[in-house]
Protein backbone atom coordinates (compact mmCIF):
# COMPACT_ATOMS: atom_id res chain seq x y z
CA UNK A 1 0.00 0.00 0.00
CA UNK A 2 1.39 3.25 -0.88
CA UNK A 3 -0.19 6.65 -0.15
CA UNK A 4 0.82 9.68 -1.69
CA UNK A 5 0.60 12.77 -0.41
CA UNK A 6 0.56 15.67 -2.70
CA UNK A 7 0.96 19.77 -1.75
CA UNK A 8 2.97 19.13 1.66
CA UNK A 9 5.90 21.43 0.82
CA UNK A 10 3.12 24.43 -0.08
CA UNK A 11 2.05 23.93 3.74
CA UNK A 12 5.15 23.21 5.20
CA UNK A 13 5.97 26.73 3.16
CA UNK A 14 2.71 28.39 4.11
CA UNK A 15 3.24 27.70 7.91
CA UNK A 16 7.03 29.04 7.53
CA UNK A 17 5.32 31.96 6.64
CA UNK A 18 2.46 32.35 8.60
CA UNK A 19 4.87 32.25 11.71
CA UNK A 20 7.23 35.17 10.42
CA UNK A 21 4.00 37.11 10.23
CA UNK A 22 3.05 36.23 13.50
CA UNK A 23 6.07 37.00 14.66
CA UNK A 24 6.20 40.41 13.12
CA UNK A 25 2.42 41.20 13.97
CA UNK A 26 2.79 40.34 17.82
CA UNK A 27 5.89 42.91 17.91
CA UNK A 28 4.03 45.52 16.76
CA UNK A 29 1.19 45.28 18.52
CA UNK A 30 4.18 44.71 21.85
CA UNK A 31 5.41 48.10 20.93
CA UNK A 32 1.91 49.68 20.91
CA UNK A 33 1.14 48.48 24.34
CA UNK A 34 4.43 49.67 25.41
CA UNK A 35 4.25 52.94 23.76
CA UNK A 36 0.64 53.06 25.55
CA UNK A 37 1.66 51.91 29.15
CA UNK A 38 4.47 54.33 29.12
CA UNK A 39 2.78 57.50 27.95
CA UNK A 40 -0.25 56.37 30.60
CA UNK A 41 2.41 55.75 33.61
CA UNK A 42 4.07 59.13 32.80
CA UNK A 43 0.69 61.05 32.96
CA UNK A 44 -0.56 59.28 36.26
CA UNK A 45 2.57 60.18 37.77
CA UNK A 46 2.87 63.51 36.73
CA UNK A 47 -0.74 63.93 38.31
CA UNK A 48 0.52 62.66 41.65
CA UNK A 49 3.73 65.25 41.22
CA UNK A 50 2.93 68.14 43.02
CA UNK A 51 4.39 71.35 45.38
CA UNK A 52 4.58 68.36 48.18
CA UNK A 53 6.76 66.15 45.41
CA UNK A 54 9.21 68.77 43.80
CA UNK A 55 11.83 66.66 44.11
CA UNK A 56 10.60 64.77 40.93
CA UNK A 57 10.95 67.01 38.27
CA UNK A 58 12.61 64.96 35.87
CA UNK A 59 11.38 61.23 37.00
CA UNK A 60 8.41 61.25 34.44
CA UNK A 61 10.79 61.94 31.52
CA UNK A 62 12.48 58.99 33.08
CA UNK A 63 9.77 56.62 31.90
CA UNK A 64 10.87 54.81 28.81
CA UNK A 65 10.67 51.16 26.99
CA UNK A 66 12.75 48.86 24.74
CA UNK A 67 11.90 46.25 22.63
CA UNK A 68 13.49 43.16 24.61
CA UNK A 69 14.07 40.75 21.83
CA UNK A 70 11.90 39.72 19.59
CA UNK A 71 8.28 39.87 21.04
CA UNK A 72 8.79 41.48 24.45
CA UNK A 73 9.23 44.96 25.88
CA UNK A 74 10.45 46.05 29.43
CA UNK A 75 8.86 49.07 30.48
CA UNK A 76 10.02 51.76 33.06
CA UNK A 77 12.24 53.72 34.49
CA UNK A 78 15.21 54.11 32.48
CA UNK A 79 18.50 54.47 35.02
CA UNK A 80 20.33 55.99 32.89
CA UNK A 81 17.87 59.03 32.64
CA UNK A 82 17.48 61.65 34.75
CA UNK A 83 15.99 59.90 38.93
CA UNK A 84 15.57 57.11 36.83
CA UNK A 85 17.33 55.02 39.65
CA UNK A 86 13.63 56.42 41.64
CA UNK A 87 11.70 53.57 40.50
CA UNK A 88 11.16 51.28 43.03
CA UNK A 89 11.03 53.82 45.46
CA UNK A 90 8.75 56.14 43.47
CA UNK A 91 5.83 53.32 43.00
CA UNK A 92 6.13 51.48 46.61
CA UNK A 93 7.02 54.35 48.66
CA UNK A 94 9.82 53.98 51.18
CA UNK A 95 10.04 54.57 54.73
CA UNK A 96 9.89 58.44 54.28
CA UNK A 97 7.63 58.22 51.35
CA UNK A 98 4.07 56.97 50.47
CA UNK A 99 3.92 54.91 47.51
CA UNK A 100 2.97 56.53 44.04
CA UNK A 101 1.79 53.64 41.58
CA UNK A 102 1.86 54.85 38.28
CA UNK A 103 3.42 51.56 36.25
CA UNK A 104 1.92 49.11 37.61
CA UNK A 105 -1.85 50.65 36.82
CA UNK A 106 -1.08 51.74 33.46
CA UNK A 107 0.04 47.97 32.50
CA UNK A 108 -3.05 46.83 33.75
CA UNK A 109 -4.78 49.45 32.20
CA UNK A 110 -3.33 48.36 28.81
CA UNK A 111 -3.61 44.88 29.78
CA UNK A 112 -7.83 44.14 28.19
CA UNK A 113 -6.20 46.38 25.13
CA UNK A 114 -3.20 44.31 24.59
CA UNK A 115 -5.03 40.57 24.50
CA UNK A 116 -7.87 42.04 22.31
CA UNK A 117 -5.22 43.44 20.09
CA UNK A 118 -3.24 40.53 19.82
CA UNK A 119 -6.50 38.62 19.21
CA UNK A 120 -7.81 40.42 16.40
CA UNK A 121 -4.11 41.33 14.50
CA UNK A 122 -3.04 37.59 14.91
CA UNK A 123 -6.99 36.36 14.06
CA UNK A 124 -6.40 38.51 10.56
CA UNK A 125 -3.99 36.06 9.93
CA UNK A 126 -5.47 33.23 9.68
CA UNK A 127 -7.82 31.52 7.08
Amino acid sequence: MAVEVEGLRELQDAFRQLGKDVQRTARRVVRRAAVNVKADARKRIESMISDQHSYLPHYPASIDFDMDGRTAAVIGPNIEKKQGKFGRGVEFGSARTPPMPHMLPAADAEEPRFLQAMGDEIGKLLP
